[in-house]
């Protein structure tokens, strides 16, 4: 909501490995920003279309602190990539990892293209809230 930008995977389609980080990009309709939401006990895996790889918190499951970045990597079902997404009043949704509880951030609620995504205390902002659209 804060950038209109998308979330995206290392700004390439090529962008397939394990461990590789998301950030916010200008909108090019590339399949790494593209996600598939798919309902998994206690909330959803977001997989990227470009890898067919999952987003998780980065150093996994025991990661809790702010900061910690969002990378895609393979599902093991552990609470670091299962998503809890819920929809505002305003049709914007906020995402938490279920293992934090925090929100899906993009940094210092930058603007700018390659700004980092990554966990952080929800307090509410702009740069905290999201929105989907299919894909093309």
């Amino acid at each position: 909501k804060n950038s209109g930008k998308c979330l995206s995977i290392a700004n390439s389609t090529y962008a397939t490995a394990t461990g590789a980080l998301a950030d916010q990009w200008t909108c090019v309709g590339g399949t790494n920003q593209e996600f598939l939401l798919t309902p998994v006990t206690g909330g959803y895996k977001i997989t990227a279309r470009n890898s067919n790889g999952p987003l998780g918190v980065q150093g996994g499951l025991s990661i809790l602190a702010n900061g910690a970045r969002i990378v895609q990597g393979y599902f093991n079902s552990s609470a670091d990539q299962i998503w809890v997404i819920t929809r505002g009043s305003d049709g914007f949704y906020t995402l938490k990892p279920k293992n934090s509880g925090k929100c899906l951030d993009v940094g210092s609620a930058s603007k700018a293209d390659g700004a980092a995504v990554q966990q952080y205390s929800c307090w509410g902002g702009a740069n905290q809230q999201w929105s989907f659209s299919p894909a093309s």
